[in-house]
C-alpha cells in the first residue's frame, strides 16, 4: 500500500515537472508592474516639476498692465494773495477727471528666503506621493502571498485526494472481484463505492475553488497561471529588526517637511525688498498742473517689514513641533507593532516546525496500520468501513503534513515580506 501512494505521489510530482512554472518573486514583479498605481510616480514627478517652475517664476520680474478713470469729488487749489497792483497771476487748477494707462514691473531683490523654502516643500510633497507609491506596492506583495500560497494549499488538497481515490478505486475493483467469487459480501463494495463517490465530491469542490483562487492571482498579475504550476518558496528566515520598510522613509520625508514649514514660517517674519518701476500714459502726468495727456515713468526700490504679526510666527512654529512630535509617536508605535507581529511571524515559524517533525512520526504509523487494515480486508477480518476510517486518517495525516510544509513556507515568506527583505523586493 505504501508504494502505491509512494508511486502515485511521484508521478504526480513528474507530471508536474512537465508544465510551465513560475515562482513567487516572479508574481511579484508581474504584479508591480501591472499595478496601476505605478503610472503615478511619472505623474507626481510631472507636478512637482510644474509647481518648481511656478516657484520659480515668481522670481521673475512681474508685468502688469493696468489701466485707471478716477473723477475727485475735489483737488488741490492754490488759494494765494499778491498785493502787488495791475498784476493778474492765474494759478491752473487741476482736472477732476485722471486718466492712466501703462505698464508697472516689480521684481523680488529678496524674499527673505520665502520662494526657497516652497520650493523644497514642494519637492518634499512630490517625494512623499511617490514614496506613498512605494508602500502600495509594498503592501500588494501581501496580497500575492495570499493568494499565491492559498493556491499552493489547494494544489497540494488536491494531489492527496486525487491520490486516495486511485487507492480507493484500486480497493473498489479487488473488493468487487472478491465480491464476485464469492469471498466477502456485496455491501463491503459499496461502502467503498460510497466513499469514492463522496471524496469526488469534495475534490471537485476544491478544484473549484482552486479555478476561483487562479482567477484571482492571475487577474492581479496580468497573466493566466491555469496552466502554470506554483513553485513553493524554500527560504530561510532569521529574526532581526531591520529598518527596510517604506514606511520609515515616509517618517522621514513628513519629519523634513515639519521643518521645512518652520525655516518657512521665518521666512515670513523676515523684511523684503523689491525693485518697481512704471511706464504711463495719461493725465496729468507727474506735474499735477499740466493738464494734456503725457508718458511718464517711475522707478525704485521699496521694503516691507511686517515686524508685529501678533504671534503669528511664533505659533506656526509651536504647531510645527507638536506635529513633529506627533510623528515621533507614530514612528514609535508602527515600530513596536511592527517588532510584535515579527516576533510572531517567527513563533508560527517554530510552531509549524514542530508540527512537522509530529506529522512524520503519525505519517509512519498511519501507513503501518493502513497496511494490516488492507491486508486484514483482504483475508475478511475486517469490514470496509473500518479499512476506509484508516484510510482517512493516513489521507488527513498526510494532508496536514503538505499544509503544514505550506504554512511555515508561508509565515516565512510572510516574515520577510514584513522586513522587506531583498528576497520580496
Amino acid at each position: 500500500m505504501k508504494k502505491i501512494l509512494v508511486f502515485l505521489l511521484l508521478f504526480s510530482s513528474l507530471n508536474a515537472t512537465s508544465q510551465d512554472i513560475i515562482d513567487i518573486q516572479t508574481c511579484y514583479k508581474l504584479a508591480e508592474e501591472n499595478y496601476p498605481a505605478l503610472d503615478q510616480k511619472a505623474l507626481y514627478k510631472e507636478i512637482t516639476s510644474l509647481e518648481l517652475d511656478n516657484l520659480t517664476a515668481r522670481y521673475y520680474p512681474q508685468i502688469n498692465l493696468i489701466g485707471q478713470a478716477t473723477y475727485q469729488s475735489d483737488v488741490t487749489k492754490l488759494d494765494m494773495q499778491i498785493p502787488i497792483p495791475d498784476l493778474n497771476i492765474n494759478f491752473p487748477e487741476i482736472d477732476k477727471d485722471q486718466y492712466r494707462i501703462g505698464i508697472t514691473i516689480d521684481q523680488i531683490l529678496w524674499d527673505g528666503g520665502i520662494v526657497s523654502n516652497q520650493k523644497k516643500i514642494s519637492e518634499l510633497d512630490g517625494y512623499y506621493n511617490i514614496q506613498n507609491t512605494r508602500v502600495e506596492l509594498y503592501n500588494l506583495r501581501k496580497r500575492v502571498n495570499e493568494s499565491y500560497f492559498g493556491i499552493l494549499k489547494l494544489q497540494e488538497s488536491i494531489k492527496i485526494l486525487e491520490t486516495a481515490l486511485d487507492v480507493m478505486n484500486s480497493k473498489y475493483n479487488q473488493i468487487s472481484t472478491a465480491v464476485d467469487n464469492g469471498m466477502v459480501l456485496q455491501s463491503n463494495a459499496d461502502i467503498i463505492k460510497a466513499e469514492v463517490l463522496i471524496t469526488e465530491q469534495n475534490l471537485d469542490l476544491i478544484k473549484s475553488s482552486r479555478e476561483i483562487a487562479v482567477k484571482s492571482l492571475s487577474m492581479l498579475i496580468n497573466k493566466d497561471i491555469k496552466e502554470i504550476e506554483l513553485v513553493l518558496p524554500e527560504v530561510d528566515a532569521k529574526l532581526n529588526d531591520t529598518r527596510e520598510r517604506p514606511e520609515y522613509e515616509l517618517f522621514k520625508i513628513s519629519k523634513d517637511q515639519v521643518g521645512q514649514m518652520k525655516e518657512l514660517a521665518n521666512s515670513k517674519y523676515l523684511p523684503k525688498f523689491f525693485a518697481y518701476g512704471q511706464a504711463m500714459y495719461g493725465k496729468p502726468g507727474l506735474n499735477m498742473f499740466d493738464s494734456d495727456f503725457q508718458p511718464f515713468y517711475i522707478v525704485g526700490i521699496k521694503a516691507s517689514w511686517n515686524f508685529w504679526n501678533w504671534g503669528i510666527t511664533n505659533r506656526e512654529k509651536e504647531i510645527a513641533e507638536i506635529q513633529l512630535n506627533i510623528l515621533n509617536t507614530k514612528e514609535d508605535t508602527f515600530t513596536k507593532n511592527l517588532s510584535i507581529a515579527n516576533n510572531a511571524l517567527f513563533n508560527e515559524i517554530d510552531k509549524h516546525q514542530k508540527m512537522i517533525d509530529k506529522d512524520n512520526e503519525i505519517i509512519n504509523l498511519r501507513e503501518s496500520i493502513l497496511r494490516i487494515s488492507s491486508s486484514q480486508l483482504d483475508n475478511g477480518v475486517i469490514t470496509s468501513t473500518e479499512y476506509l476510517t484508516e484510510l482517512n486518517a493516513l489521507i488527513k495525516a498526510q494532508l496536514s503534513y503538505q499544509l503544514h510544509k505550506i504554512e511555515i513556507s508561508e509565515a516565512k515568506v510572510n516574515y520577510l515580506t514584513q522586513i522587506n527583505d531583498e528576497f520580496c523586493k
